[in-house]
């Protein structure tokens, strides 16, 4: 950790999920963020809520407009019903969407990463 550079570590609007989305951006402009990890989730940007296509437009333009970058897109997976190792099929299928959307949102962003969690079974389950 001592060559960490101040580049390699990056600002997110997740401090921010109980603030909009304005706010947020606004706040890491003021604090002079360059290149962001966007957390996807509401009130901000929560996939399952938007229309990718035009809604996407509107969000880089946001960024745009307050010179940030994102370098990595991390989807709500956590408190939303997203889990990749689920034993629920359609739950899996859901949670497989939600990442494609990920990919999608990440690669119109500029970013270069989604951060993907594992997933998890339930605590009664075997492993």
């Amino acid at each position: 950790m001592k060559h960490l550079t101040e580049e390699q570590i990056l600002t997110s609007n997740y401090p921010y999920y109980r603030y909009s989305l304005e706010y947020a951006l606004d706040s890491l402009e003021r604090i002079g963020a360059r290149e962001i990890e966007f957390y996807a989730c509401f009130p901000h940007f929560y996939f399952n809520d938007k229309n990718l296509s035009s809604d996407l437009v509107m969000l880089k333009k946001k960024l745009d407009d307050r010179k940030l970058q994102v370098r990595c897109v991390t989807p709500e997976q956590c408190m939303y019903p997203v889990n990749i190792a689920s034993s629920d099929g359609i739950r899996r299928e859901k949670s497989l969407e939600t990442f494609r959307k990920a990919i999608r949102c990440a690669a119109e962003l500029g970013g270069q990463y989604v951060v993907l969690l594992a997933g998890y079974g339930t605590l009664d389950e075997e492993e």
